[in-house]
């Protein structure tokens, strides 16, 4: 990294169509933070405390909901549609059931395949 830094003559064009020039790399690794550097720059996957896979704005948003339905519809909603993980690589099968109000229910276990696999 630092030899990139450090070189003296860096290319002054683009050479593919995509990447960044030099002077826009050196720009975006004094701005960006380090979750920016390390996705944007580097190519790697941030693994910090303080990244999340979604807003805690939209988690709270969805729980909300979730919650006015269970009220409004209670818990016995009747299903419309299924999506099915079946767990090929060892872990626990999944299924998701969904009405026309969204997301419904879930339930995950290990099946016969997994567990031979898990052992």
């Amino acid at each position: 990294m630092t030899t990139v830094l450090q070189r003296k003559n860096p290319p002054l064009k683009i050479l593919v169509p995509g990447l960044l020039s030099f002077d826009d790399y050196l720009l975006n690794r004094y701005k960006w933070d380090a979750v920016e550097q390390c996705v944007k720059l580097d190519g790697l996957f941030y693994e910090g405390a303080d990244l999340k896979l979604f807003p805690a704005a939209w988690l709270k948003a969805a729980a909300t909901r979730a919650e006015e339905l269970e009220r409004s519809h209670g818990r016995n909603r009747a299903g419309r549609a299924i999506g099915v993980d079946p767990a090929e690589g060892g872990d626990k099968s999944s299924w998701t059931v969904g009405d026309g109000l969204g997301f419904a229910q879930s339930c995950r276990q290990m099946g016969p395949q997994a567990r031979l696999q898990a052992t």
